[in-house]
């Protein structure tokens, strides 16, 4: 993914052009940084103001501004107009080459001062049309293919970058040498958009561990571009591996087209957070009953009985089988939760039309006892198999009792080890907790929405947050800003934290079947830290030791030397 500043626009300025540009060029490839909406004020008088709607810069290609126009365009005499897409009113507008041009230079201005001695920057300017197609078409004097993107380019942006900049690569000229050391390259970047960080030197490093982990991976990039060709596909991949990322990238480059997507999840909390983060008028984000209140009319917020979910779903499968939903694609996130009746429907409403994805791994099957057979009868699948979101000792950690073995956990982040906190009693829960949150914190710098507490049983959260000691933080029940998210794993699963604390695992509950399951789904969710709190008596420890050793056929020490090798953790004292 490339690099976007800012990293979620906040303002498209009512263009609907920009938001379709940003949503296809932030699957650029991570060497791009894309710049949107970069203001800027000239230097000398001839020079006054003015804004880049997009400027996109590699370190070893240069810096490209891009102007762009959407709706209908027309030019007469060397007089352009725009028509507005809605109303269809004209309206006179400036040359947007000459726009672009004025904009580059003054930009370069800028940022030469800045440059270290002896070292350039190749510079360029492009118009992209993202409402027309430029085929038959004749512009002026000053436009030239490779300078001139349009509809065709949202959907492979990359190599219509690629055209502007060799064009641009051929006339030096007047387009400037390029000749970047790394020191220049951060000229340029800090140029363009300074930087100011007053963290503890602890919270660099944070950042800069969370930094290489949301790239693309060639696994990732791979699948993403076999997708292009297959219009059903099953993709299978253990927690960590970037489902949810791939699934999500893929429905934004679509709905980037225009087309209309459906992004279907089953936890009403991923639900929520997607939403949140959608920029495209044409992609909706469900959960399979959010869809079905839709679809038949019955208002999101209203509560229902069980019987009642029942009959809803059960309206919903005979509408699906007698109505197509009104959807060019549909992906599907968390399919393995998805009762196998609903995907079936959802796959016969959708023949003979767009993509049709489901996104999965078997070993998160919490919400259901049967896998859903239409998932092994859809006729392309595919794996991933690289984890990209745990460091590598909280994905060593989450694979403690399974025997899965083919998951690259060896990645180059690496993080600090798991820590486990052992307590006798649940009662000395919440003093625990209190310390760790306050270390992590205020020493630490996390920020308290990157930290999520979870939870095997409901009722550990109502004792969590009825405790004295933790009334100075703010606990919620979802990721919001100036919170701590505490809930269960299984409303959390598809969600993220970069520290997770496992709140209340016992010998107990990870000797039973959904325990293993549900320690797995929650140890992964954690991005950079896990904190086990762990809750055993002197007496069940070696019974539970004796337990792993049967299970996973192991030698394991009857010890805290057998636990922190089996948690591949260290307990914290």
């Amino acid at each position: 993914m490339a690099i976007l500043i800012p990293h979620i626009p906040s303002d498209y300025h009512g263009s609907p052009g920009e938001a379709e540009a940003i949503l296809a060029l932030r699957h650029l490839p991570q060497e791009f940084y894309v710049f949107h909406s970069l203001r800027w004020l000239g230097l000398t008088q001839r020079e006054t103001q003015g804004e880049a709607d997009i400027l996109i810069f590699h370190a070893q290609k240069g810096f490209l501004v891009i102007e762009i126009k959407s709706g209908g365009l027309r030019c007469q005499d060397g007089i352009w107009f725009q028509r507005n897409r809605q109303t269809g009113i004209e309206k006179i507008i400036a040359d947007p080459m000459a726009q672009a041009e004025r904009t580059r230079f003054g930009l370069l201005h800028r940022m030469e001062p800045f440059l270290p001695h002896g070292e350039s920057c190749l510079h360029g300017q492009a118009v992209w049309f993202t409402s027309i197609l430029r085929k038959d078409l004749r512009f002026p004097p000053n436009y030239a293919p490779e300078l001139t993107l349009d509809l065709k380019d949202l959907e492979f942006p990359l190599s219509a970058v690629q055209r502007a900049f060799d064009f641009w690569g051929s006339k030096r000229a007047y387009a400037g040498i390029h000749r970047l050391t790394p020191s220049g390259v951060r000229s340029v970047i800090q140029s363009f958009a300074p930087a100011f960080d007053a963290a503890p030197p602890l919270r660099a490093t944070i950042e800069e561990r969370d930094a290489s982990m949301v790239r693309l991976t060639n696994d990732q990039t791979r699948i993403l571009d076999f997708l292009q060709s297959q219009p059903t596909a099953a993709i299978c991949g253990a927690a960590g591996t970037g489902k949810t990322f791939i699934a999500w990238a893929k429905a934004e480059r679509l709905a980037a087209k225009g087309d209309k997507v459906l992004f279907l999840c089953y936890n009403s909390a991923l639900k929520d957070f997607l939403r949140s983060r959608n920029i495209a008028s044409s992609l909706e984000v469900h959960s399979f009953h959010s869809l079905a209140r839709k679809t038949l009319r019955i208002p999101d917020g209203s509560d229902l009985s069980s019987s009642a979910f029942a009959d809803l779903e059960a309206r919903f499968l005979e509408h699906l089988a007698s109505r197509e939903l009104p959807f060019d694609h549909i992906l599907i996130d968390e399919a393995q939760d998805f009762q196998d009746s609903w995907l079936s429907a959802l796959q016969d409403n959708h023949l003979a039309k767009g993509f049709f994805y489901a996104f999965f791994d078997r070993n998160q099957l919490i919400n259901q006892d049967d896998f859903p057979a239409t998932l092994e009868r859809l006729p392309c699948r595919l794996t991933l198999d690289t984890n990209c979101r745990n460091t590598r000792q909280v994905a060593a950690t989450s694979l403690a009792f399974l025997s899965q073995t083919d998951i690259q956990t060896l990645r180059t982040v690496a993080g600090p080890q798991t820590s486990i906190h052992q307590l006798s009693a649940p009662a000395d829960v919440p003093a625990k907790a209190q310390s760790v949150l306050r270390d992590l914190i205020k020493k630490q710098a996390f920020q308290p929405e990157e930290i999520a507490i979870l939870v095997f049983d409901a009722q550990s959260v109502r004792a969590l947050k009825s405790s004295p000691l933790l009334k100075q933080f703010s606990i919620t029940d979802t990721i919001q800003s100036g919170s701590i998210c505490c809930t269960t794993i299984r409303k959390f699963k598809g969600l993220e934290a970069k520290v997770i604390i496992l709140l209340d695992a016992s010998p107990k509950r990870l000797q039973s079947d959904d325990g293993t399951i549900a320690f797995y789904v929650g140890a992964s969710r954690a991005m950079q830290q896990l904190h086990i709190f762990f809750t055993a008596t002197d007496d069940e420890l070696p019974d539970f030791m004796s337990w792993a050793c049967n299970k996973h056929d192991r030698l394991l020490k009857k010890s805290n030397k057998g636990l922190e090798k089996l948690f591949h953790a260290t307990i914290q004292t």
